[in-house]
This record gives structure tokens, sequence and C-alpha cells, in this order.
């Protein structure tokens, strides 16, 4: 769906409910809202060690090289102020943030995904391939709710004037049947 969306027809081919997610000790990873999708959806949550870098050294290297590949694209203010120069990045800039994604979506797709990976010696594509019908794939029965239930989310009185969120008011008529009714706090999901 995804990639339909952004009408691109290549293959990706790695899908599913993961059993287990490795992530690093950022906030957005201790997130109730993040747990507790995990749990619903029984992925096994694996926090890396703190400052041991080195758990994560595959997505670092996957990271580096499409930042690699990024730094070659025209508009590209690269990793740091020397670097940069007094490059205008916006006024070299050849593609919008859309334009981008699609790129780098093309990129894992295409190249990425065929490419020989030196510690599976194989494309991950056909690593994938290889072992997919040892796994039993979960797919999520609703994936926009899916999508949902890993947002991160506050909890709100319903006010007056509707529910406030980082200092903007959201209003519905569909709310205001529970005006004077309702005391207790609203979970509100929001895409950062």
């Amino acid at each position: 769906h995804w990639l339909t969306a952004r009408g691109i027809s290549a293959d990706w081919s790695a899908q599913g409910i993961p059993n287990a997610i490795y992530v690093d000790n950022g906030a957005e990873f201790h997130a109730a809202a993040f747990e507790r999708a995990c749990s619903e959806y029984q992925i096994d949550l694996r926090h890396r060690p703190p400052g041991t870098p080195r758990y994560g050294g595959h997505i670092e290297r996957l990271i580096g090289t499409m930042m690699g590949a990024i730094h070659l694209l025209p508009g590209s203010h690269f990793s740091n102020v020397f670097e940069r120069g007094d490059l205008d990045a916006e006024a070299e800039a050849v593609m919008t943030l859309d334009e981008l994604e699609t790129w780098l979506a093309l990129e894992i797709t295409g190249s990425y995904h065929a490419r020989v990976h030196s510690a599976l010696e194989t494309t991950p594509a056909a690593a994938w391939a290889a072992r997919v019908n040892e796994a039993r794939l979960r797919m999520p029965a609703d994936l926009r709710q899916f999508l949902v239930d890993f947002l991160p989310s506050e909890r709100r009185v319903l006010q007056r004037d509707g529910l406030h969120l980082f200092h903007i008011r959201y209003w519905s008529d569909g709310l205001r049947w529970l005006m004077g009714r309702e005391s207790r706090k609203f979970t509100l999901k929001y895409d950062p």
C-alpha cells in the first residue's frame, strides 16, 4: 500500500509483523503507546544496552550506505558544516521531500535489495526469500489501526471549546454530546 501510494511498482517482499524489534534507548522507544502496541501485537521489544553502539551496527551500516547515496544528489548539504561550506542547499535542491522519499524507496527496493551484502554473502532479497517459508508471517488485520496503535499519545480533558494539544484546539460536532458529561481524560493519538 505504501509503495502503491507513491507510484512505485517495485517489490518489497519483506513484510509482516516482526517477532522482535531491537531499538536504542531513545524516549520514543520507552513511550507507553509504543510499548503497549508492541505488547498488543506480541512483538518482543528489546532495548540495546546503554553505551553499546555495536548492538546497532547493522542498522548504522544501512543508514551509512543510504546517506552515502543521498550525498551524491544535487543539493545535499553533507554531514557537517565544514563539508557544506557556503553551499545553498535549498537553492541547489532538485527534489521535494515527497520525491526524496520515493527516490529512497526505489534505492532500497532496487539497488540495495539486489546488491550482495557482505555479512549475508547474498542479496537481502535472496536472504528473505530463502527464509520466509520458515517464518510464520503475521499481517495486521487493519493497516490503518496498526499505524495508529504505534503513534504517540497524550491524555487530555474535553474542555468547553474542544480538546487542546500542543497549543492547538481541536473541535468536532461529534464531541458535542460529551460536553459537560465527561470529566475523564481522553487519549489523543498524533502523528509527529
